[in-house]
């Protein structure tokens, strides 16, 4: 599925995930939104994305059948396709699970995917905020970054989307797509404590669930049955 036959430009929006959510019959497949500004920018767990100009705020929206096991597989193709964007600007980028692009531990993107459908999902909206050219995050400094900040130079979202179009749509091998996510993610290696044992998470499967593995056992992790926040420092 190609995204970006259809792009539909904002100057300020409350939030390009609700715009494409609402308007998802009238929409082409593929169909991307961006805003210049958000007025009610959101991520994961009803978190509150500040969302001020000069920064790229978009989603696209998939109108596809899948189960709800794949729909993680998106967050991996995003996650992977950002990254690479950045390394078109010779910035390196981790993944941080299940949904933040991180550099030099700082976070310069993250993801929102959100579905409709119940027993099977009938279409994604991926929405995707990244640090373009902000300089000041206030009372995040410390955990936020920019592409600007790190080059020193102002950037055109334009220009940033079009390049994100580019590299997201030149991403069509599965397997090549899985490695580069594993390859990028800051967890694997991580040691943590589970049921009070300690273990080493070692995988990440393709529906997020994470693999860990101590000297006796494995065991499998459901996405949503543990805390990961506290293994990045932050």
């Amino acid at each position: 599925m190609i995204i970006g036959k259809s792009i539909l430009k904002f100057d300020i929006l409350d939030s390009t995930n609700n715009y494409l959510k609402e308007r998802i019959d009238d929409l082409i497949d593929g169909t991307i939104c961006y805003a210049l500004e958000q007025t009610k920018g959101r991520g994961r767990r009803e978190n509150v994305w500040i969302s001020p100009k000069g920064n790229l705020y978009f989603s696209f929206l998939k109108k596809h059948q899948i189960s709800r096991d794949e729909v993680f597989f998106e967050t991996i193709k995003t996650s992977v396709a950002i990254c690479k964007l950045l390394e078109n600007y010779q910035i390196k980028a981790m993944i941080k699970y299940p949904n933040d692009i991180l550099v030099n531990n700082k976070k310069i993107a993250g993801i929102l995917i959100e579905t409709t459908g119940i027993k099977l999902i009938d279409s994604l909206v991926i929405g995707i905020g990244l640090n373009v050219n902000q300089l000041d995050f206030k009372n995040l400094n410390q955990k936020a970054i920019s592409i600007t900040m790190l080059k020193n130079q102002d950037f055109s979202v334009k220009d940033v989307l079009k390049k994100f179009i580019e590299i997201y749509n030149s991403l069509v091998d599965s397997n090549y797509i899985y490695k580069e996510y594993l390859n990028k993610s800051l967890i694997i290696g991580k040691e943590i404590i589970y049921e009070n044992k300690n273990y080493k998470i070692t995988g990440i499967f393709l529906n997020g669930d994470i693999l860990i593995k101590n000297e006796k056992t494995q065991s499998r992790i459901l996405a949503n049955n543990f805390d990961f926040q506290y293994l990045y420092n932050d």
